[in-house]
């Protein structure tokens, strides 16, 4: 089961485009529909805890967080959790993400990973590209427990829609 707490933040007005826009100072939080390596999770759900105030980008009218950003996934064949910096800008309307992040991620694997092996506990670095709330991530992890044999070393890859579900 995978619970996530949200602490309340405090409302202020940002204004992009020449409209004003209520911007939370809390953390933002999205989900991922989408296809990963090696645990063929179909969703993860992800923080974005600002180290700075939210701001609306002047070339592009994004509202933008940069912070630690926290996610983690469940799939059918493994679980992960991943934690460093990340940015996004949240588009005005229709609401689409644009962003970066940098990544270190623990995956433990089960039954059948698409890549390395089954019972598995590897530590990995990914980083992840967002465009058109479309997120893209590849990666490379080392297994640091499990059975030994081929696998020791993966690349890793994901890609999916990524949707703001609170920001």
């Amino acid at each position: 089961m995978l619970t996530a707490a949200v602490p309340l933040g405090v409302t202020t007005t940002a204004f992009a485009q020449d409209t004003a826009v209520k911007v939370m100072h809390g953390p933002g939080l999205m989900v991922s529909l989408r296809y990963d390596t090696p645990t063929a999770s179909p969703v993860a759900i992800a923080m974005l805890i600002p180290t700075r105030k939210p701001y609306t980008d002047s070339d592009w009218g994004l509202l933008t967080r940069e912070g630690v950003e926290i996610e983690a996934s469940y799939g059918l064949h493994g679980a992960r959790v991943a934690a460093g910096y990340g940015g996004r800008g949240k588009s005005c309307s229709p609401g689409l993400l644009f962003g970066t992040d940098l990544l270190g991620n623990v995956t433990r694997t089960w039954g059948q990973p698409t890549r390395g092996t089954a019972n598995s506990t590897y530590v990995g670095v990914e980083g992840g590209w967002v465009f058109l709330s479309v997120r893209t991530t590849i990666g490379v992890a080392h297994r640091v427990a499990g059975p030994k044999g081929p696998g020791g070393t993966i690349f890793t890859w994901s890609a999916g829609l990524e949707i703001p579900l609170k920001w």
